[in-house]
């Protein structure tokens, strides 16, 4: 089966293109067309946005300071973040001529490195059946969502077809998880899979025990698919099925359906066409080559399906053939549509379409005579937008499009975009249910709802997946709960730690903000996207956060205000934007934009240093000689030696294949020993050393799997130069008693993990991971020596004026 799979893609990728109906020259089509070159969609976006990045950059310093992912300018169109988030992602893992489909070999990468790794293997196994060892990971926040804040996004939420006290939540980049009691606790089933992205979830009603899952994320690309998987022990074990996608595919599964009363038969809604199973898996076969992003039953009658992405097509033969509905606007006219049934009303289907032109809406259509013909009900106001009042236009229906029709009411439907939208006359009407910040006098759920499902059985109760976890109504929206509680699933992209406070600490989340830990106090700091952030060493009441491009904030009250510090700041800075503060003078800052900034007054001005690059990735200053600074900028790695008077290219002698150096890490007590982590898929070329500033290098990849390398860090205290690197599945160890790597895993998440930092006192090795939270484990102290160290709060200073000094020694020692 899994050759006639292969063999039909020449097909589906032209399908994919029919299908459409619309012009190629729109990036969000070309974006969602299987194995889709990254160029030819960043040309596509630049052509619409080239204006976007200025007027973004001419905000900085005046964004709200407000909760949620909102924060942006109305009048940057949202699908410019959208895109943004997918490309951070994206760019550092492409192929060599910008193919896109590498991110999904990480699943046999990893798998053909836990095979020929003994104690990799038996570190998994250890993860598998939850066995705690000496330096096993833990979990350290946020637990569900920090106040004011979000806990992260949901695709998808499902019931069990025999208890609707038993959930499932699927997220794209923190898997999949189950609650046994309506939502108040969650637990995740999926943290041993190699990808533990979920768009979907379909369970067996004859059997609980019996699930699939749509690996992946449908709506933005944060994890790849690699088909349908299958767990028959309640998700405990999980088993590959008869749809897995091959490397160069680069496939999406939006949607399964499972047949009520024939679970062997189930449908998936993919990028390249609808795949039916009539045998719980095994084999699967290509029913059509329609790209679909939706799909459901005829109440009553499974062997009629609707499926749809631009246009609706029905097929009442179980998929064998299918027809185009009429009386919907022509699919080069709409971006994306999504469909809904009830079983009031089984003859009716509800469509909800969105403009291509802006992803705003389009209109809602309904049929009465199964899909056959269409005609429009609503088409304001804007139910897609962002406004409490619908008085907008654009939207994200791209992104995040939902509609539910009520089981016991076909009048009774909600709309999902942004914000959630309510009509109780058959869709003629529509008001405000619940909005993004509240507004309008409606509830407060995230923003944009990517899943909408009334509860089996009972009336005005609904749920919502959106950016920020899954909200709950029992009374039609008078009121709603968020019920994400103890969901672990934010997407970091990086974390600062205090080095006063182990319980203090600082993140940056997609979609869901800057946010603050004070103890068991996690709550919000900025909104936005939360990006680069830092806790001052020598002061936890000053912290660091910003957001896209280098929006750089300061709080001087421990998180409880912000205020924007970008005066002198010129040019570009990064999507993600580096900045550090100097080991040794607690006021000096550096930030790379497209060249270094320097600040000597805790970031209120800045002005520029001698370096000239494109947009720095990560910059590190040397603990050891504070005038030693490294700049990296994807292949291109910067060196000065006069705290950034002067700056010398020092990349020759990197072999990365064309892979982007990711991040950089300085040896704590050598300012001229230095490591570089890769990013990509060039086998063996991951980590390269240097031990005389970049002079020359040594690869030292060895050992480790052939999956990008996200961020690396040098343990202070060693003086056998431990360093630890974070990848797309995993933590390793090296120093230079080893020819490889050592696994550092158990316990952690397979998830991808973006930065690595260092508790010293303690020595904890904390990792952010892009869609399982902050973890943590005890570093081995056996390679370690203690190693004194202390700050001042002042360098020079008069005859007779008082120092404050903070001890920084690692490691307790005694004298």
């Amino acid at each position: 089966m899994k050759k006639f799979v292969y063999a039909v893609w020449p097909l589906l990728f032209f399908a994919a293109g029919v299908f459409a109906q619309s012009d190629n020259n729109r990036w969000t089509d070309l974006w969602q067309t299987p194995a889709v070159n990254y160029y030819s969609v960043k040309h596509a976006f630049d052509s619409v946005y080239a204006d976007k990045d200025e007027e973004l950059h001419a905000l900085k310093g005046t964004q709200a300071t407000g909760s949620g992912d909102r924060d942006e300018n109305e009048d940057l169109d949202g699908m410019y973040f959208q895109f943004k988030r997918w490309e951070y992602f994206m760019q550092p893992r492409l192929g060599p001529n910008g193919e896109t489909t590498l991110p999904a070999t990480t699943y046999q990468r990893f798998m053909d490195y836990l095979q020929s790794n003994p104690a990799a293997m038996a570190q998994h196994n250890a993860s598998v059946a939850r066995t705690a060892t000496s330096n096993s990971w833990s979990f350290v926040g946020p637990t569900g969502a920090p106040t004011n804040s979000g806990a992260g996004r949901v695709n998808c939420v499902r019931f069990d077809p025999n208890n609707t006290n038993i959930i499932y939540i699927g997220a794209p980049a923190g898997g999949l998880w189950k609650s046994i009691n309506g939502g108040s606790t969650w637990t995740c089933l999926t943290d041993y899979l190699p990808v533990i992205g979920c768009s979907d979830v379909a369970i067996d009603p004859t059997n609980s025990n019996i699930i699939y899952i749509a690996t992946g994320d449908r709506d933005a690309g944060d994890s790849p698919s690699i088909g349908v998987m299958k767990s028959t022990d309640g998700g405990i074990t999980w088993n590959t099925t008869g749809l897995m996608f091959n490397n160069n595919q680069g496939r999406k599964v939006a949607r399964l359906l499972i047949d009520p009363g024939n679970p062997n038969i189930l449908f998936a809604a993919t990028s390249g066409g609808i795949y039916k199973t009539q045998d719980a898996g095994v084999n699967w076969y290509q029913m059509s080559s329609l790209n679909t992003m939706d799909m459901e039953f005829k109440p009553g009658d499974p062997n009629t399906i609707y499926a749809c992405k631009t246009a609706l097509y029905t097929s009442t033969n179980g998929g064998i053939t299918w027809s185009i509905a009429a009386g919907l606007p022509p699919g080069n006219q709409l971006t994306r549509i999504s469909v809904a049934v009830s079983p009031a009303a089984p003859d009716n289907v509800y469509v909800l379409a969105s403009l291509a032109s802006d992803y705003g809406y389009y209109g809602l259509y309904v049929s009465t005579n199964d899909g056959v013909s269409f005609s429009q009900r609503n088409g304001s106001p804007n139910l897609l937008g962002w406004n409490a009042d619908g008085g907008d236009s654009g939207g994200q229906g791209w992104y995040d499009l939902s509609i539910a029709v009520a089981p016991y009411d076909a009048n009774t439907i909600i709309v999902g975009g942004v914000n959630i939208w309510r009509s109780d006359d058959g869709g003629y009407n529509f008001y405000l249910n619940a909005h993004w910040y509240g507004g309008g006098g409606a509830p407060y759920v995230h923003a944009d709802c990517h899943d909408l499902i009334f509860e089996p059985g009972t009336s005005g109760s609904y749920f919502a997946g959106c950016d920020g976890g899954i909200f709950h109504t029992g009374n039609d929206g008078a009121s709603f709960e968020d019920l994400s509680n103890n969901l672990c699933i934010a997407q970091i992209y990086r974390v600062g730690l205090s080095q006063q406070n182990a319980g203090t600490l600082i993140t940056g989340h997609q979609d869901n903000g800057t946010n603050v830990k004070v103890g068991s106090n996690y709550f919000s700091g900025l909104g936005g996207d939360g990006m680069d952030c830092f806790i001052d060493r020598t002061n936890d009441n000053n912290m660091f956060g910003e957001l896209y491009y280098g929006d750089f904030y300061r709080s001087t009250n421990g998180g409880a205000s912000w205020n924007g510090i970008t005066n002198g700041l010129t040019g570009s800075g990064g999507w993600v934007t580096p900045w550090v503060q100097d080991p040794v003078d607690p006021n000096t800052l550096y930030a790379g934009y497209d060249q270094v900034f320097r600040s000597t007054d805790l970031g209120s001005n800045w002005s520029p240093t001698g370096s000239t690059m494109i947009a720095a990735t990560d910059i590190q200053v040397a603990p050891s000689n504070h005038n030693y600074l490294y700049v990296t900028s994807g292949l291109t790695l910067l060196r000065s030696t006069d705290a950034g008077a002067t700056f010398s290219n020092i990349t020759f002698g990197i072999n990365s294949g064309g892979a982007s150096i990711s991040r950089i890490a300085v040896c704590p007590y050598d300012e001229k020993k230095l490591w570089v982590s890769i990013s990509g898929y060039n086998n063996n070329q991951k980590v390269y050393y240097s031990s005389d500033a970049g002079a020359t290098w040594t690869n030292i990849s060895y050992g480790l799997p052939n999956i990008p390398a996200n961020c690396i860090t040098a343990v202070p205290g060693s003086m056998s130069d431990a360093i630890f690197v974070g990848c797309d599945v995993g933590v390793y160890y090296h120093d230079n008693s080893m020819a490889g790597w050592q696994p550092y895993f158990t316990g952690l998440p397979n998830v991808p993990v973006y930065d690595l930092k260092i508790y010293k006192p303690a020595m904890l090795l904390r990792a952010a991971t892009y869609g399982r939270g902050v973890w943590e484990c005890q570093i081995d102290q056996s390679v370690l020596v203690p190693q004194a160290g202390f700050s001042a709060n002042a360098t020079s200073v008069c005859p007779g004026t008082p120092v404050q000094f903070t001890d920084l020694s690692t490691l307790n020692p005694v004298a």
